[in-house]
This record gives structure tokens, C-alpha cells and sequence, in this order.
């Protein structure tokens, strides 16, 4: 069986799971153990062919309409004299995605190399979603970890200077942080905010 352990504040979005013996004498039925591990597996199989259609998208490059469109933008990037390196962002580092709520709102967030904030995407249409996340802004650091709730409605964000802050993923408002009063952070290091966001 599956006990949900709630872990101090943050409990209502951590959830972590303890699994604990299976034994005849506490009357557990070893079938229910069997189909939470085919759940887990044909759970984690559908977030993959998710990650992959995401990656997919990278590897288009190549095709005719994506070399139109970046032709296009770049020829409204000279007429305005832009620089082409400044409407590009830096490489992905951590990224999430949720299919729950994938036709209301942005339902991507994406942490990018040395950046200080955080991107939403609408994967439905492949686009950037108008909301900037902002962490700490009293103290900016890069943003290393990002993740989902179970629910698609909030976005964790983790920097390297400790900071945990959760968003709404709707209007991009902060929805408050995770903080260590004496710390001044969460914790001493960098965050990892995708350890326990998601019930698995």
C-alpha cells in the first residue's frame, strides 16, 4: 500500500510516497501492488511520448515552414535592427509539461541556461504564453529546477540561490515562497523543485 506523508509547509503540493511491505499478515492484496506499477509504467510512458513530441519540435528545424518562419522573423528583426541573438533564448536546462490543463493555459515551463526567470509555453499551439515568471526579484538568481503540480494549475521554480517560489500558471502571479526566515532561502544550495511535485 501507498501512505501519504505530508512534508511541513509545503505539504499540500509535496507529496511523497512511502511504499511499505506487502505481507499476508496485514491482509494486503499483492494484485493492487501490481497495477500501481502498470499504472506507474504506462504513466511515465505517456510523460516520455510527451517529452518526445516536445523534442521533436527542436529537430524541426530543418523543415520548410519552420526555415519561413524564422526567415520572417528575421527579416523583421533587421527592419527594426535588432540584434538576431537577442530575441533568441538560452538552451534549456530543466523543463516540465501537463496534460491536464493543455486547452485552458500555458501548460510548459522552461528554465534556461544562466536566466534569472522562467518561460510558460501553450503546447497545444507551440507558442511562448504571455507570463514571465520572476523569481526573487529583491535578489535574483538563475532559475535551475522547474515543475507542475499534479493539477496544472501552479509552477515550482527553484534558483540557484536557494529560493522556492510557486506561480499560477494562469495570470503568472506569484502565489508565495518557501522560505527559511534566518536563511533568507529554502535552503543552503541550490533548489531541485521538481524532487516531490508530482504525484507519481
Amino acid at each position: 500500500m501507498r501512505k501519504l506523508r505530508r512534508a511541513g509547509k509545503i505539504g499540500e503540493f509535496v507529496r511523497v510516497f512511502v511504499n511499505e511491505k506487502q505481507d499476508e499478515s496485514n491482509g494486503a492484496d499483492p494484485e493492487i501492488s501490481k497495477r500501481e506499477k502498470d499504472r506507474l509504467k504506462e504513466m511515465q510512458k505517456l510523460k516520455k511520448q510527451k517529452i518526445q513530441g516536445i523534442l521533436d519540435i527542436q529537430n524541426a528545424a530543418s523543415d520548410a515552414e519552420y526555415s519561413s518562419r524564422q526567415s520572417c522573423l528575421f527579416n523583421l528583426v533587421s527592419y527594426f535592427q535588432f540584434q538576431e541573438e537577442e530575441l533568441k533564448l538560452e538552451p534549456i536546462i530543466a523543463f516540465d509539461c501537463d496534460e491536464i490543463r493543455e486547452r485552458d493555459w500555458c501548460n510548459v515551463v522552461t528554465c534556461h541556461m544562466d536566466s534569472e526567470q522562467a518561460y510558460v509555453w501553450l503546447l497545444q499551439n507551440f507558442v511562448i504564453g504571455e507570463h514571465i515568471l520572476r523569481p526573487c526579484p529583491e535578489n535574483p538568481t538563475p532559475v535551475k529546477a522547474c515543475a507542475i503540480s499534479a493539477c496544472g494549475n501552479f509552477a515550482v521554480l527553484g534558483t540557484a540561490g536557494g529560493w522556492i517560489e510557486r506561480f499560477n500558471l494562469q495570470s503568472g502571479i506569484s502565489q508565495g515562497s518557501y522560505v527559511d526566515t534566518p536563511k533568507g532561502s529554502a535552503h543552503d544550495g541550490e533548489s531541485a523543485a521538481d524532487w516531490a511535485i508530482r504525484e507519481t
